[in-house]
């Protein structure tokens, strides 16, 4: 597996644990890095290569560390490993990023969002419908109770009055 280029934290191909060689000129990633191997510069310091996830990154961010990226890195790996972008929103700073590329961040993070409310949505709309049905069920619970007795007073006065004659 490729080394990391002399002067630079780490070189992304390495801490995604692709190898062969510097793909990327930008050493100033530490985000890509940090996604990939676990902490920006892994690779330099001999510590095990993870393969990228975007689980990871987002374990990362709850930990508190903050991920950059430059725009060339994250243009590299979005290429290699297209669940990059559903990690798109756990990145604090994009870096040297084209307009191009920071729209498609934007996008990606949007649509992030649209999926959440769909989903929110959905699940509001399936706890409607189960509240429904259950109200549709306790109707006909009451209605077939009523019925019942209504069956059991009309049985009640018939043998009553026949009784009586």
């Amino acid at each position: 597996m490729a080394q990391p280029a002399a002067g630079k934290d780490f070189e992304w191909v390495y801490a995604l644990g692709r190898g062969g060689g510097a793909a990327a000129a930008d050493g100033a990633a530490a985000g890509a890095g940090a996604a990939g191997a676990g902490a920006a510069g892994a690779g330099a310091a001999g510590a095990a290569v993870a393969p990228f996830s975007a689980a990871g990154v987002a374990a990362l961010r709850t930990q508190g560390h903050g991920l950059v990226v430059t725009g060339k890195v994250w243009e590299a790996l979005a290429a290699v490993e297209p669940a990059a972008w559903s990690a798109a929103g756990e990145v604090h700073v994009y870096a040297r990023m084209s307009p191009e590329g920071k729209e498609e961040v934007i996008r990606a993070m949007a649509l992030a969002v649209a999926l959440a409310v769909a989903l929110a949505v959905a699940v509001a709309l399936a706890l409607a419908l189960a509240l429904a049905l259950a109200l549709a069920l306790a109707l006909a619970l009451a209605l077939a109770s009523a019925l019942a007795l209504a069956l059991t007073l009309s049985l009640a006065l018939t043998l009553t009055l026949t009784l009586i004659r």
